[in-house]
């Protein structure tokens, strides 16, 4: 939760989350729909597809953050860090931030680029004592 948008927390309330648990398992699954009983009781306030629908992730923007707001950040972190630079081959990464530089980041591109990023801010913050300038702890 400290880290990820939570959207439960009305769902968290002590009455709500007693009167769940004393609920039988066939009240909240029934005919393989999850929480069951949940929608059946939002049904004549949201739409259909709404209550019905199947559950959907959060997509996380980042390319745009990548290429954005943190463009030089992780650029910086991927050429300079001491962990990545210690680790991964320097022609990789040097592909991959050119990759950055050159608009062209596939998902999994994006996806490669901000674990490296986000294990060398851990490694900074962690092994090396750094915080990052403009962000706190």
């Amino acid at each position: 939760m400290a880290n990820s948008i939570e959207e439960r927390l009305p769902l968290l309330d002590k009455e709500i989350v007693r009167f769940a648990f004393s609920l039988s398992p066939e009240m909240k699954i029934k005919n393989g729909v999850e929480k069951y009983i949940f929608r059946k009781s939002v049904e004549d306030l949201l739409p259909p597809d709404i209550v019905w629908r199947k559950k959907q992730g959060f997509g996380t923007p980042l390319n745009s953050w990548i290429q954005g707001s943190l463009k030089q950040m992780v650029t910086q972190k991927l050429t300079e860090g001491r962990l990545v630079k210690e680790t991964f081959k320097r022609d990789r990464i040097r592909e991959l931030t050119a990759r950055i530089d050159g608009g062209k980041l596939s998902m999994s591109g994006a996806s490669l680029i901000w674990t490296l990023f986000a294990l060398e801010l851990w490694y900074d913050i962690y092994f090396e004592n750094q915080i990052p300038s403009g962000a706190g702890r």
